[in-house]
């Protein structure tokens, strides 16, 4: 953020989204710092990120240009998953393992610390339309038409695919609208109530994905059965 502005310039540190937009900047800023000079006018940003890295570390640690940049769990979506597994630490970090994202003890570090500061942010800052929590209990809603419909195609989606990741589920989600004229839209809301009791929420497949068939499914079945 410091290096941000200029040094006679005055800014304020924001804990509300803008928190995200300052991460995002961050990780941004080490993926460039990371990337090869090539000769175009990009190499005085690359240039710039490096130094910037390098102060802002206390081991005075410069990138080197070419390599690989450390893997960094991206905050928004680190901010769905932990909530998924209610603040957990264990099983959110186990969730980007089974990925393959986190491979080494230094990503493994990078990963707890991170996962904390996004936690703590989110108990103590986040604005409430971020926030929410997996039902511990089924609702059963009264639903009729191409809505059950469309809720019993999910509920066997995911009986069929347990296992299935966020990009499989995503493809299967889209094709439950066959024969059937209810948009997507307004289908949606019915399961983020039945799963979180709000009416919208994270992307529905990554949502799925990372709490597995286990977990939804006995939030999904009532309903479903009309």
């Amino acid at each position: 953020m410091f290096a941000s502005y200029r040094p006679n310039t005055e800014f304020s540190i924001s804990f509300d989204l803008d928190a995200i937009k300052i991460y995002e900047d961050y990780d941004r800023m080490v993926r460039l710092a990371h990337e090869a000079d090539d000769g175009s006018r990009a190499d005085q940003k690359r240039q710039t990120a490096r130094r910037t890295i390098q102060l802002a570390d206390v081991a005075h640690r410069k990138p080197e240009p070419g390599s690989t940049p450390p893997w960094l769990a991206g905050f928004r979506h680190l901010g769905v998953i932990l909530q998924i597994f209610d603040g957990a630490l264990e099983p959110t970090r186990r969730h980007y393992e089974a990925e393959g994202l986190i491979r080494t003890e230094e990503e493994r570090r990078r990963f707890d610390t991170r996962a904390r500061c996004v936690w703590n942010w989110i108990e103590e800052y986040a604005p409430d339309d971020f926030r929410y929590r997996i039902r511990g209990e089924a609702a059963t809603r009264q639903v009729a038409g191409e809505k059950l419909e469309l809720l019993r195609r999910l509920v066997a989606v995911l009986e069929q695919n347990p296992g299935a990741d966020d990009a499989a589920l995503g493809e299967q989600m889209r094709t439950l609208v066959a024969g059937i004229e209810l948009p997507l839209k307004e289908f949606y809301p019915l399961v983020y109530d039945l799963l979180i009791d709000r009416d919208r929420g994270p992307k529905l497949s990554t949502l799925l994905a990372a709490m597995g068939a286990e977990r939804a499914l006995p939030l999904l079945r009532p309903t479903a059965a009309g």
